[in-house]
């Protein structure tokens, strides 16, 4: 029996979608294309291990179909895109187990071209993950999530006075200096994670988290630190800065 979501669980499905449908998307069609030009380009180096008789032509049309097919419908902003992406991905990395390269000069480079096409099908699979739930965001019965996590990126991005939202400024190594915005929306917290000064564009990251996930520690001059799932973020005002 699949589980059977939240109300806040499906806002926070609709709060991720919003941020992570265009990343996935441009990601997506590197993911694709990228190995098939690198073995076009490099398509005199290797031989197919396939079934005896099998033109390469026809190899290389069922793959340049297995990298259109996707890029169209991102281009059309399928909500099925992103599981196109995953298949494409699958079928990728297997394209790239079947190749025969003869340069092999040590075991080293049997194992690095193997891992390329297991990386691959690792990228197949987080994106499958993710695809499910953007296309199930993008789904007839799900207007009322979107509209309502829209309006609250929008409380969020515009942080007034009166808006009920506080910000830490901290941040990590891979992110650099962030601005963490958390809004009390009295049955729910909900956070967007913003690149310092970028504060009106798409966050990096936004949930939508339960009353219990995230506790406020408040000194006078405003929140010094933040427990989200047992993770803290302190309010460096500084970060970032010379």
């Amino acid at each position: 029996m699949c589980h059977k979501l939240s109300r806040i669980e499906r806002l926070d499905w609709a709060a991720q979608a919003t941020v992570t449908a265009r990343f996935f998307s441009w990601c997506g069609a590197f993911l694709i294309w990228y190995p098939f030009l690198r073995m076009w380009v490099w398509k005199g180096s290797y031989r197919w291990e396939y079934a005896p008789g099998v033109p390469e032509a026809w190899t290389w049309t069922a793959i340049a179909c297995v990298a259109i097919v996707p890029t169209v419908m991102l281009w059309l902003r399928h909500r099925y895109a992103i599981l196109a992406i995953s298949l494409a991905d699958f079928l990728v990395g297997t394209s790239l187990a079947l190749l025969k390269w003869p340069n092999y000069n040590t075991p080293f480079d049997w194992v690095g071209y193997k891992a390329f096409s297991l990386l691959w099908i690792c990228f197949g699979l987080i994106f499958f993950k993710r695809g499910i739930r953007i296309a199930a965001v993008y789904t007839s019965g799900w207007e009322v999530e979107r509209y309502q996590v829209k309006q609250w990126l929008l409380v969020l991005q515009r942080n007034g006075k009166n808006d009920n939202v506080v910000e830490i400024r901290g941040g990590t190594f891979l992110r650099g200096p962030c601005s963490y915005r958390i809004l009390n929306a009295h049955t729910c917290w909900v956070m967007a994670t913003f690149r310092t000064g970028k504060e009106d564009e798409l966050p990096i990251d936004y949930r939508v988290r339960e009353p219990g996930a995230i506790t406020l520690l408040e000194e006078r001059d405003g929140p010094a630190k933040a427990f989200v799932d047992g993770r803290v973020i302190n309010n460096i005002q500084n970060y970032g800065k010379t």
